[in-house]
């Protein structure tokens, strides 16, 4: 299970710092061509999440069962995958932390909590941290789901000089996700 968190938690620190120019496309939504309806904005089946609506400028890609939503400015993504069944909550919760741990530096656990995730129970950790090269503070959010039958993995990442926008950005993404499985 580490592995499947350390997949996950090494490329977004990749996506928000800046990424490559051999990037994966991604897909834009484009509001203004989106029927009034309650239609997802992204929807996938296979890992059984929908979002209801990206805040504007967000692109959303799947790729190995994990999909990643970030910000234009790349100062925040949300990353969701269920790496495990329900019953293993806890245990991918306990790993996924561990696994920020290992792949950067003064991680601080700043507040746990217990509530709703995407319609789900869901347990929260909020980190602190910097990244391995050195600059600034990440925020680092882990968060497990119980689904009926899957565990979910979301975390979210923000950086940069206004972390406020990032994290009202992130928050939104959160709002509108529809955990399904």
């Amino acid at each position: 299970m580490v592995v499947v968190a350390l997949v996950v938690a090494v490329p977004v620190t990749l996506l928000i710092r800046g990424g490559g120019e051999d990037e994966a496309p991604t897909v834009t939504v484009d509001r203004a061509a989106a029927p009034a309806v309650d239609r997802p904005d992204e929807v996938d089946r296979k890992l059984g999440v929908a979002v209801h609506q990206l805040p504007q400028g967000w692109r959303s890609k799947r790729k190995g069962g994990v999909l990643t939503m970030r910000s234009r400015r790349r100062d925040a993504a949300v990353v969701v995958t269920s790496p495990g069944p329900v019953e293993r909550a806890g245990e991918i919760h306990q790993q996924a932390i561990a696994a920020v741990r290992a792949q950067y530096r003064d991680v601080k656990v700043v507040e746990e909590s217990r509530g709703e995730l995407g319609g789900r129970k869901a347990r929260t950790a909020a980190l602190a941290a910097r990244p391995p090269e050195g600059g600034g503070r990440l925020g680092i959010m882990v968060v497990t789901a119980r689904g009926e039958k899957r565990a979910y993995l979301v975390e979210v990442f923000t950086r940069g000089e206004n972390p406020g926008v990032a994290l009202l950005e992130a928050q939104a993404v959160l709002n509108n996700l529809e955990l399904r499985g």
